[in-house]
């Protein structure tokens, strides 16, 4: 079975598995919290040059 998750659940389950807070997340991205919330949420999605940096902090490809 192949189970699909949506780019917010990925980058909680990613954040979580490092043991990251949002805050640090956003730190680390230079974003405020409240993106990474909304990223999270499905309110919105990251511009390409943060998705790099979320793919590359995460040590993951960006289709990942």
């Amino acid at each position: 079975m192949i189970v699909i998750m949506d780019f917010g659940t990925k980058l909680r389950l990613l954040r979580e598995g490092h043991q990251l807070k949002q805050i640090n997340l956003a730190n680390a991205l230079s974003v405020s919290p409240q993106a990474v919330s909304k990223w999270e949420r499905g309110a919105k999605l990251p511009d390409l040059v943060i998705l790099r940096r979320i793919a590359k902090l995460f040590d993951v490809s960006i289709d990942h």
